[in-house]
């Protein structure tokens, strides 16, 4: 199986508020108080640049890539609880329904997760936190994130991947960056209709989809 893609652990924290460690142990914000857009520098195995648009109104997140990772933005619609792989080429949205430890992951830093400062630096301009992030499940690398008073993640580290932050932009996040497009097709899982399990010795099904109208 692949590695874990730094993203696995970098969204998500993105979206979650500061855990019940003591004040003086944990980051103030873990996320964005305000909207922001942030572009970052990847580097490791996967390299390329990604930007990251935060909006807190819409309680949402959009990841868009260039050079690597998957084939199109990401948005993470942490309020209708859904994750959507925006299809450019196909006119097409892909979304996928949050369970609810899936939106756990978002909302707040799994029970047990422990928080370490290392220091401080200086990233686009901007000054930041490093802390290393320990998660709790056994075997989980940490993850060493750079993070700014106001929440703003300028780096993060995990595993020998990298994201620097390249720019940082304070401002107001168009609405329509966070929503599937006009006249756009949908396509989601079939969650509750699941198929007979595999025969010994054969490979899983596929998962099965649906066509929104």
């Amino acid at each position: 199986m692949r590695r874990r893609p730094l993203l696995a652990a970098f969204v998500p924290l993105l979206a979650a508020p500061a855990c019940a460690q003591p004040a003086a142990e944990r980051p103030t914000n873990l996320r964005p108080t305000r909207d922001v857009a942030i572009r970052y520098r990847v580097t490791g195995p996967d390299q390329g640049e990604m930007r990251i648009a935060h909006s807190a109104a819409a309680e949402a997140i959009r990841t868009d890539y260039a050079g690597f990772g998957p084939p199109g933005p990401v948005i993470a619609d942490i309020a209708n609880r859904r994750l959507i792989l925006l299809l450019e080429h196909q006119r097409a949205a892909r979304v996928h329904p949050l369970s609810e430890p899936e939106l756990r992951t978002f909302r707040q830093p799994e029970p047990g997760t422990r928080f370490a400062r290392l220091g401080t630096e200086r990233i686009a301009g901007h000054a930041c936190t490093l802390w290393r992030i320990i998660p709790p499940m056994p075997g989980a690398p940490p993850l060493t994130v750079c993070l700014t008073e106001a929440g703003a993640m300028l780096r993060a580290e995990e595993g020998g991947q990298r994201a620097e932050a390249l720019e940082v932009i304070y401002a107001v996040q168009d609405p329509a960056l966070f929503r599937i497009p006009d006249g756009w097709r949908v396509v989601r899982d079939c969650r509750g209709r699941r198929p007979p399990p595999p025969a010994a010795g054969t490979a899983a099904p596929a998962p099965r989809l649906c066509f929104v109208p």
